[in-house]
């Protein structure tokens, strides 16, 4: 296991698990821009810069068919797949974590063209792949529970949840999109409220420029990550010759993303006694882990960010 790595297949982010945990988190963005083709955190760095040369669609659209606009060497979503996952394969090297044996994580419902292409690619990479699981119920074995389950997750594009069996062996009885609005959808209605709100308490406009609309995506990430322990934060953009700050907090986004929240809520509350698993990313989700909560036999269990690839190497035999 020492020489194993799970990767799962998740727009929001590839991550990569080995025992020492996860190692490394590249979310499904490329850019091209005249230095060449970026992927992974360096393309969502550049992604505000240059966003007709942005790309975020790639994996949940893997195919080969031609690109609208070809970036450098990629002319297919599959090319820009293949480039992203030689970039994480270069990266897990570098950090001396490249593994002797590779394991794919993908979603319930990746369906076969999919995963012959992503074995392609991996094939092409030669690349040390031993196996494929479905990430859910990789999921589900991480929650030690008798129920049947509910795992829901989150991807660029789309809200999706995974209906898991409890029995002798846990099994995928079908995975199927919630909401075709997901993470990226959220962080465009966020980024458009905090920007609002810099304009009415400081006249500083984040939305005028490519640069300073830039900052402020690079920026949220973490200030979710802080409104995950604390109820308000002080956000700061810096302009060089001064720094804004405004107080925003956890109701202001969870109100924001209500119209997104209302039908995934909807949804769970259908399956009201099957245990619910939230992917890390949905927990995370200002006020939404509250919301799912209300009215099911037991809470949801928020899943760590390592869940996926620790229960695949705890069950690699």
């Amino acid at each position: 296991m020492a020489d194993s790595c799970i990767i799962e297949i998740n727009d929001a982010g590839l991550v990569a698990t080995t025992a020492a945990g996860v190692v490394l988190d590249s979310p499904g963005y490329a850019v091209a821009d005249d230095a060449g083709l970026h992927v992974g955190r360096a393309a969502y760095a550049r992604a505000r810069l240059n966003p007709r040369r942005s790309h975020d669609r790639f994996w949940a659209q893997l195919d080969q068919q031609p690109l609208a606009r070809p970036a450098h060497a990629a002319h297919t979503h599959a090319d820009l797949a293949y480039f992203h996952l030689q970039a994480v394969w270069q990266a897990l090297q570098d950090e001396g974590a490249a593994p002797q044996e590779l394991v794919f994580a993908v979603p319930g419902d990746f369906g076969t063209d999919r995963l012959a292409l992503l074995l392609g690619i991996a094939q092409a990479l030669a690349l040390p792949v031993v196996g494929l699981a479905a990430a859910p119920v990789a999921a589900a074995a991480a929650v030690d529970s008798g129920a049947d389950r509910l795992v829901v997750d989150v991807e660029l594009h789309r809200f999706c949840a995974s209906d898991v069996a409890a029995g002798e062996q846990l099994g995928l009885d079908r995975t199927r999109t919630w909401l075709q609005q997901g993470l990226a959808g959220l962080r465009e209605r966020w980024a458009t409220l905090i920007a609002e709100r810099f304009v009415r308490e400081t006249r500083y406009d984040p939305m005028h420029r490519a640069e300073a609309e830039q900052q402020l995506y690079d920026g949220l990430p973490a200030w979710l990550e802080q409104l995950r322990a604390q109820p308000d934060i002080t956000v700061t953009l810096d302009t060089g010759a001064r720094r804004h700050h405004i107080e925003l907090g956890a109701a202001e986004l969870a109100s924001a993303g209500e119209d997104i929240y209302a039908p995934l809520v909807a949804a769970a509350a259908r399956n009201p006694r099957a245990q619910l698993l939230l992917g890390h990313r949905v927990a995370g989700l200002p006020g939404l882990f509250e919301r799912l909560a209300a009215g099911r036999d037991a809470p949801p269990v928020a899943l760590a960010a390592n869940s996926v690839g620790a229960s695949l190497l705890e069950h690699l035999d």
